[in-house]
């Protein structure tokens, strides 16, 4: 499926892959934070090979299909995520805060995932994957299941990252 691609994101470019379902978005994605590794080629996060060490400290990840924890706040999630990125925060509290008002979920700190609609979990998930500000945002389908303002606000905090010099590679039909 990959067959062919060449591709580069550089510091603060948002770039999007659009196409069909099997046309190898998500294989792509996968294999950049090293979940499935590739049969010929090479592919590269910030100079080291993708799904080295040094590669997955560097990235952010949002997959297509996640779960979180039913009984887990989002406060809890996020502060789990924080400790598996292993990119340490002054102060973890206000990261978290931070994360959750950027997507708009303020208020939903002390909510359960269970109680969360759809498209409130994709927002986290998008607040998770940007914990501890990595350089790169890996994003499959970043925009499932919101509604036009969910869309919205996730167009506002793809564009900030951008600004901050985050690159951003995000797939969608």
């Amino acid at each position: 499926a990959l067959r062919g691609v060449d591709l580069e994101v550089g510091a603060g470019e948002v770039v999007g892959l659009l196409g069909p379902n099997g046309a190898g978005k998500s294989t792509l994605t996968k294999l950049l934070c090293g979940l499935v590794k590739a049969d010929g080629g090479t592919a590269t996060i910030g100079g080291a090979p993708a799904g080295s060490t040094r590669a997955r400290s560097q990235v952010g990840y949002l997959a297509e299909l996640f779960r979180f924890p039913g009984w887990a706040t989002a406060e809890e999630v996020l502060a789990t995520h924080q400790r598996l990125t292993h990119r340490p925060s002054p102060d973890p509290a206000a990261e978290r805060r931070a994360l959750l008002t950027e997507v708009g979920l303020a208020h939903a700190g002390a909510t359960r995932v269970e109680a969360m609609s759809k498209g409130m979990q994709q927002r986290l998930g998008l607040a998770q994957a940007m914990i501890g500000a990595p350089k790169v945002l890996l994003l499959d389908e970043p925009t499932s299941a919101l509604d036009p303002a969910g869309r919205h606000t996730v167009r506002e905090v793809l564009a900030r990252a951008r600004d901050r010099g985050t690159a951003v590679l995000l797939n969608t039909h």
